[in-house]
């Protein structure tokens, strides 16, 4: 390719339907490349899909390619299913290991457990300390004294 010009008349030559426009022909008239290149174009535009003919070789490089990327592909997905899964099994194990810890301390410090917490009282308790917090009577500790 010679230049720019000859880029852009090649783009034309092949959105061109049947003729060329003018300025592309005088192109081809003065470029070899050019005019080699709406010869063959034509050629291949004249031929119709069904009768294109693709080399055996081709062919079967084409079809082992397909045949190892669609075998390759399940078995990628698989994998990183597989780790997946494995990765949320062992965090859901620790949560549950680590949060069974957290509640033994908690009953070794405070001696209750929570099955044995009295839930009958509590909105009577948490109304009285809301009203008593609102009219100041009571106070509640700073953040980490």
């Amino acid at each position: 390719m010679k230049s720019k010009f000859c880029a852009i008349n090649r783009e034309a030559i092949m959105a061109a339907d049947d003729e060329l426009p003018p300025e592309v022909v005088q192109h081809c008239e003065r470029c070899a490349e050019c005019r080699e290149f709406a010869r063959l174009w034509n050629r291949f535009r004249s031929v119709k899909p069904s009768e294109r003919i693709i080399p055996a070789a081709v062919e079967s490089r084409i079809k082992a390619a397909a045949r190892q990327h669609c075998r390759r592909r399940p078995l990628l997905r698989m994998r990183i299913f597989a780790v997946a899964a494995a990765v949320l099994v062992l965090l859901i194990g620790a949560a549950t290991i680590r949060g069974r810890q957290l509640a033994a301390e908690r009953r070794q410090q405070t001696g209750v457990y929570l099955e044995e917490w009295d839930w009958s009282g509590f909105e009577q308790e948490s109304l009285a300390l809301t009203t008593a917090l609102s009219l100041g009577e009571v106070s509640l500790p700073e953040y980490g004294e």
